[in-house]
Formats: C-alpha cells, structure tokens, sequence
C-alpha cells in the first residue's frame, strides 16, 4: 500500500468516527431533550393537577375560581349568586313574593321553580313554576303534575349565611337547590346539571329493558337521587314503578313495579305520593316500604310538617281532613273543614315571618271544624278547643294609617313568649305555645304593634287603654321564653294552675294574670263570663302591686 492510498485511507476511518460520533451525540441530546421535555410534561401535569378547576357537564368554568366559596367554622359555604347565574338561574335580591330590596334575602328563579332563601334560615322553600315556552329536559316533554302554588320546604344542616355583602349556602345543600350532581375535589369541582343526568338515565335504563319515564317535572329531579320513575304502556293506559341506580347501599334494580296509575317524586323528603286505580293515595319511602297504606282511603296526601324526624303528613277523604304520623298514625282523624292556615290569609300578618303556616312555631296545628278554630299539638292532642272565630288581630284602615297599627297573629319571643293571637266574639287573647295555655282570655279588644325606628312594639288595649305587651307578661309573670325562644327553665317550673272551668274550654275565662305575693303564694286573678262586665275598668286586679292597671 502507497502512502498515497494509506493517507485516503485513514481519513475514510476518520470520517466515519467523526459520524458515529456526531450521531451518537445527537442521540444523546434526543434523549436528554426527551428526558427534560418527560420532565417538564410531569412538571406541567403536576401544576395543572394541583390547579384548582371548576367544571360544568364537563366544560371548564374558567370564571369560577376559590372565591366561589369558603370555610365557616368547619362547614363549606359556596357564593349562591354565583353558582345560580352559571346554571341559569335569575338570582333577585329581597324576599320573594315581597317588595324589598334586602340584602340577605334573595329567590333564584329557573325556568321550572323558584328557590327562596334568607340568611340565619336553616331551611329553603321552592316553588315549581314552569315558565319555559314548550318545555323539555333532553328531549323529554315535561309537565307539572301539582297544582300551581304547590311548594316545598328543604330543611338544611346549617344555617344559610350572609357574609361580605354575599349570601353563602352550604355546599351540601347544593344537589337540591340546584338539581344537580356534585363531585367536590380538592383540585377538581364537577358539577353535572340535570339535563345531563336525564340523559344519562335514558341510556341507562335502556339497557335494563325499560322505554319510557315519566316525563312530569317532580319525578325528573328524582334522577339526582339516583332513581328513575319508568313507565309501562298497556292498551290506553300507563303504568308507573321506580328503577334505582344502585348506590353503596342498595344495589341497581326496581324499587317499584309498574302497576300504579300515578307516582309524584317528593324531592324534599325523598318519598313517593302513590295513587291506585281506585283513586286512593299510599305514601312509600325511597326503598319502597310503606309509610302510609293506599288502602286507608285517602284521597289526598301532602306533607304537612319536616321536622326532619317524624313528618306529618295533610290526609283528605272526602270533604275532610286530618293529620297522620310518618309512621302511619292517625293524629287527627279526618273530621275537619280546613288543617292550617291558608297562605293568602297568612300574608296578611308581615311582622312576623311564618315558615309553615299549617304549623306555627313548628308546635301548634290551627283546625277548622263547622266555622270555629282551635288548635291542636304535633302529637294530636287537642290544646284549644274548637270555639274560636279565628286567629289574629287585623287592623282597620282607620287605625293602621291613624296610628301606625300592625296587624299581628303571632308574638314572637322578643316579648318573652311563643304566642297565637286567637279571636272569639271579636274580642283577643293569647295562647301561649310553651305551656300550651291561653294565658290571655278573650276580653282585649286590640292585640296590635307598633314599629318606630325599625324597633317593633305589641300592645294589648282593654276599654280604650294600652299597655306595653312585653311589660305586662313580666309584670305578672307570665314570660317564659328568652329572645332565642329558649324555655326558660324556672319559668316553667311553676306550672299555672286549673280549675274545673278551663280557660281554654272558655274563652272569655282564664289566668289573666298570676303574679306571687310576699310569701310565695300565687295569686291567680280569672274574669268569668258573669263577671266580664262593660263596666269593668281593669282587666287585672288591683290587689298586687305588680299588676298594671290599663285604664
């Protein structure tokens, strides 16, 4: 071999070196940039992962952000306003069905129900009102099946909260309120709307072998509780059952077989309102079990009262009406004319805002029997016979612009006691709801308040004289309750005596006053129907100097 060929020779070897390692090289920097590109996608993923996100029916909420919501005292509170503009809601601040502009109240109106909530409220009320021109919910054609006004009260865990100028509603009131599924993450917030679910419901009873569901507004919402009211064409006429999901607890399949002529979904309590093809009413729990048999009769059922333990429920048969136990008790038999107080006469009292009045201060429940009143407990016992011409003071046109009179029907404990202003013969009293006694009898002619300076006043007027309520039930140690409407307790130790003639048999007679003397004796001071003379100037007697005079 020349040198010549030797020099060509060694380059060739040369150039190839420089090659291998030129791609060896950039191997090694492929595989560094895929190493920090791996890295930086892990750095990236973990960021994003710990970024928190706010997704709708999957669709991030880029707006939605952590001042949505907050912690209070251990409880998470979301922003309402906030959360019902992004699901469609019309938030409108002040009390529904009220003219004001109150900050801590507002109602949330869709196109298919109204929320109503107020701060310190532990409890929301909803009112279905389908306002959408031809309304449907994934396709689905939907109605209402209760009658308008109908309206349901939600009881909650805690409070409802005005903070900052903003309502705030806690975070598991929200599936309700909203008719929503919530998946509540640290870095992930999902919330699945009830279009979405009803979808969802669709495709998923398809594979069980079901074709249609009820297409009416109250059994759709049940989809968020997981169950689904099927339906079952048989010639012209439709049967009902219910299907569940399955959860933890209970595994997916019928609840309910489809052999009923109707079933409305209470979404409040989670029960089912069942008609039979003879026109009668049952109630059945979320699991199918019977709360009240369908072969009692009824007619009608609606709930009364959720106490959240023992609701009661409203009975119709016939013309008439009575009150039955969640555990089908009859409390009162269905023998009377009207149960509660009806919502329009009730709007007439504005001082005092009554969460139910079918049962006021969640104690007492007002009857009506052939045109008297009276009023019975939660356990059904009678406590003011059935004598009354009815409840509250109404003021006059005359004496609400002359003296800035307001109506009243119910004291409330800033006065020392939980009071029903009760009337008979056109004259008031008082029955008082702790000790379930009429402790004011029927001889007052004027049961009245007065508001100056955004502080409200109650009188009592007898012959044409006033005095201050609240000063007269301490005076005669007839208080009770603090301002909280807590018992208080060496109040109700001394229990009011009875006698033959009782007061709540008799309306014009009764404890008018009790006041104790200097050794501790009580001194009970009664007008009977002989001695309730016109010509009596004072209501109480003058024998204690504890005892106003009206006159």
């Amino acid at each position: 071999m020349n040198l010549e060929e030797s020099n060509s020779y060694n380059q060739e070897i040369e150039s190839r070196d420089r090659k291998r390692r030129a791609v060896m090289l950039s191997i090694i920097l492929c595989g560094v940039f895929i190493a920090l590109l791996f890295v930086m996608i892990i750095i990236i993923s973990y960021k994003d992962s710990i970024t928190e996100k706010f997704y709708i029916d999957g669709v991030q909420i880029k707006s939605f952000n952590n001042s949505m919501y907050t912690e209070i005292e251990g409880v998470t509170y979301v922003d309402v306003r906030m959360i019902s503009s992004a699901l469609g809601y019309t938030y409108t601040k002040g009390e529904y069905k009220k003219y004001n502009e109150n900050e801590d109240s507002c109602y949330l109106q869709s196109d298919y129900e109204i929320v109503t909530l107020s701060a310190g409220n532990d409890s929301y009320d909803k009112y279905i009102e389908i306002t959408a021109p031809s309304p449907k919910i994934a396709e689905i054609p939907v109605v209402v099946k209760n009658k308008k006004g109908y309206s349901e009260t939600y009881k909650l865990q805690n409070e409802i909260v005005y903070q900052n100028g903003k309502i705030y509603v806690p975070l598991d009131s929200l599936q309700k309120m909203f008719n929503i599924n919530i998946s509540w993450k640290e870095y992930r917030k999902k919330i699945y709307t009830l279009a979405n679910r009803v979808a969802n419901a669709k495709a998923t009873i398809g594979k069980y072998g079901y074709t249609e569901m009820s297409g009416d507004y109250e059994n759709l919402r049940a989809i968020i509780d997981g169950l689904v009211i099927v339906a079952d064409t048989q010639a012209s006429s439709k049967y009902y059952g219910v299907f569940s999901f399955g959860n933890e607890n209970q595994k997916a399949g019928e609840i309910l077989s489809r052999k009923y002529d109707n079933i409305i979904y209470a979404q409040n309590v989670g029960e089912f309102y069942i008609t039979v093809e003879n026109g009668t009413m049952g109630l059945l729990n979320s699991e199918g079990g019977t709360i009240i048999d369908s072969s009692s009769g009824y007619e009608e059922i609606s709930l009364l009262d959720d106490d959240g333990e023992n609701q009661l429920y409203l009975v119709k048969k016939g013309k008439e009406y009575g009150v039955v136990s969640r555990t089908g008790e009859v409390l009162v038999h269905p023998e009377n004319d009207e149960i509660g107080l009806k919502e329009e006469y009730v709007s007439s009292f504005s001082l005092e805002k009554i969460r139910n009045p079918r049962v006021l201060f969640d104690a007492c429940i007002p009857v009506k029997k052939d045109g008297k009143y009276g009023l019975v407990n939660k356990d059904g016992e009678q406590k003011l016979n059935l004598s009354y011409e009815g409840f509250g003071y109404k003021t006059t046109a005359t004496s609400s612009t002359s003296g800035n009179e307001q109506s009243v029907l119910l004291i409330p404990p800033s006065v020392g006691i939980k009071g029903i202003v009760v009337n008979y013969d056109d004259l008031y009293g008082i029955f008082d709801v702790t000790t379930e006694r009429l402790i004011l009898p029927c001889v007052y002619s004027k049961i009245y308040a007065i508001t100056r300076n955004g502080k409200t006043t109650y009188y009592i007027e007898y012959n044409e004289a006033s005095v201050e309520l609240k000063d007269y039930l301490e005076d005669n140690g007839l208080n009770n309750v603090d301002e909280t409407g807590n018992p208080i307790q060496s109040k109700l130790k001394k229990e009011l005596p009875k006698d033959d003639n009782d007061e709540n048999t008799n309306p014009t007679s009764g404890n008018v006053v009790s006041s104790e003397d200097s050794n501790n004796n009580v001194v009970d001071n009664t007008i009977s129907e002989d001695d309730n003379d016109i010509n009596n100037e004072n209501v109480v007697s003058d024998e204690e100097s504890s005892v106003i005079e009206l006159n």
